[in-house]
């Protein structure tokens, strides 16, 4: 099953093309990307926990 993390935005992106694309980033820039991932996860348990 294909489920969208943010419905909201322009074109919904399936959760794991997220992870892949944050994946790459963060192998290109570790020190930058890691207060950027800690917020998106975040971001993505609060719209899990929410419903």
């Amino acid at each position: 099953m294909a489920q969208t993390c943010w419905t909201t935005w322009p074109q919904p992106i399936p959760c794991l093309s997220v992870f892949q694309w944050h994946a790459r980033k963060i192998s290109s820039q570790p020190e930058k990307d890691t207060t950027e991932v800690q917020y998106i996860m975040s971001g993505v348990g609060s719209v899990v926990d929410s419903g």
